[in-house]
């Protein structure tokens, strides 16, 4: 069972990922232009978004946002077949800038798909396939190496969100691939059998530094590692050594020291950098910020759940909050009973704080957007000022939160359950994801 299970979780994410690709309209992902736009500037192709953009046979605008109206087949099909009219020259890469790491897989399929002159239909489609290939690719190594929760992270790999997002162009489909490859090391340290070493330090802090050049606030992802018991680590400094004694003895200066080290370094660049300036001025007004907080939460909680598990194209296609619920309700019982260790209590409590401090930096995250949004930026006397006239924080979606959710369902307890059961419920959610999504998506574009 264990050797057809992992296969066979693989291919109903491949038929997933290949669905949600076809059954979503090219261009009814929101930033999808600007992503294929930032492609073109990492390959030094300034003209790619323009010109494919330009090739397609296709009135993108009259259904974007608009649920009334539906895709006209004639020109889908059309689009399949037309003669590509790109201008081939322009498309030509120049040059290579390191923010392509962000979006690698679709690059490289966009690329094959402009040196075999192929419509400009089937190379967005190469780019979507080459995401999503990268993206199986990831989970298939990360069941590979789980030793406990993979009922919990396969439910996760299957979010319908999470397969909209790796199944287009745009830098989330590498983000939530090195995100499950993260979280699955991350269990593998805290419920395998192996002793932690610099290499395993090392994997980490790798995977860590790639998430972070792609989106800065998910650098406290680090702090999971609370979840490693403490008498597996074993990091030899010459003479020395970091073992469980020694992280038991200096655990709480430590955290004090990175916390003073964090507070200077945000108000040493709080004018260099605006994401820095915000979180100051949140500092600064407390209670200002806890009102936001608490008002944007309470409005939209409902939005940010749904849109977590499955809000499509341009967010006008929600999955029933029913779903939602499931969703949410099933990945927590799995993990609970997807144990195969012990990690104390305490570790998963502050796992659980890490978890909450991720949320609030994702909203904090958001207050400059709010700014720019609803306030003139050129009049605005400082960041401070501006969290007194904003009435709520804007532009927040569940998929914000995508990549740290796992950190929920860890820091549940660990209840040791056998049973042939639990590698069924995955694979039976997988099925129920792909029949409601199918089902959203037909009802919104085709029928």
């Amino acid at each position: 069972m264990e050797k057809y299970w992992g296969k066979a979780a693989i291919l109903l994410l491949a038929i997933f990922g290949i669905a949600m690709s076809l059954l979503v309209p090219s261009w009814q992902t929101p930033d999808e232009n600007t992503h294929l736009q930032r492609i073109g500037e990492a390959l030094g192709i300034e003209e790619l978004s323009h010109e494919l953009h330009g090739d397609m046979p296709m009135d993108f605008t009259r259904i974007q946002a608009k649920p009334e109206e539906k895709m006209e087949k004639k020109e889908w099909r059309e689009a399949f077949t037309k003669a590509p009219a790109y201008d081939r020259e322009k498309l030509f890469p120049t040059g290579l800038h390191l923010s392509v790491i962000k979006y690698l897989p679709a690059a490289l399929g966009i690329l094959l798909g402009l040196a075999l002159h192929l419509p400009t239909f089937w190379i967005l489609m190469l780019g979507e396939w080459f995401s999503l290939a990268f993206y199986l690719a990831g989970c298939s190594l990360a069941l590979h190496f789980l030793p406990a929760k993979k009922e919990m992270l396969l439910i996760f790999m299957s979010f319908p969100m999470v397969i909209h997002q790796v199944a287009s162009i745009n830098a989330d489909a590498v983000l939530l691939t090195l995100c499950v490859v993260y979280w699955s090391y991350i269990c593998s340290l805290a419920y395998g059998d192996k002793t932690v070493g610099w290499k395993h330090a090392g994997v980490v802090l790798g995977l860590i530094l790639l998430i972070t050049y792609i989106k800065l606030p998910y650098f406290f992802m680090i702090l999971a590692i609370c979840l490693i018991p403490r008498e597996k680590i074993c990091l030899p400094v010459g003479k020395w050594k970091i073992d469980g004694k020694c992280i038991r003895r200096w655990r709480i200066p430590v955290l004090i020291l990175a916390a003073i080290a964090c507070a200077v370094v945000i108000w040493k660049f709080r004018d260099a950098y605006d994401y820095f300036g915000v979180l100051w001025a949140m500092w600064e007004e407390k209670r200002r910020t806890w009102y936001l907080y608490k008002v944007t939460f309470l409005a939209n909680w409902q939005y940010l759940l749904v849109s977590s598990v499955g809000q499509f194209g341009w967010l006008d296609s929600a999955l029933p909050m029913w779903f939602c619920v499931l969703t949410y309700v099933t990945a927590g019982v799995m993990a609970v009973v997807g144990g195969k260790g012990k990690v104390r209590g305490l570790a998963k409590g502050f796992a659980f704080l890490v978890f909450c401090g991720l949320f609030c930096l994702t909203f904090a995250s958001m207050i400059h957007y709010s700014f720019e949004m609803m306030l003139d930026m050129e009049s605005l006397p400082s960041f401070a000022v501006g969290l007194q006239w904003i009435p709520f924080i804007g532009g927040l979606q569940g998929r914000y939160f995508l990549p740290f959710v796992p950190l929920l369902f860890l820091a549940l307890p660990d209840l040791k359950i056998e049973g042939r059961w639990k590698s069924y419920v995955p694979l039976a959610y997988e099925v129920l994801a792909i029949v409601c999504t199918t089902v959203v998506l037909v009802g919104r574009y085709w029928t």
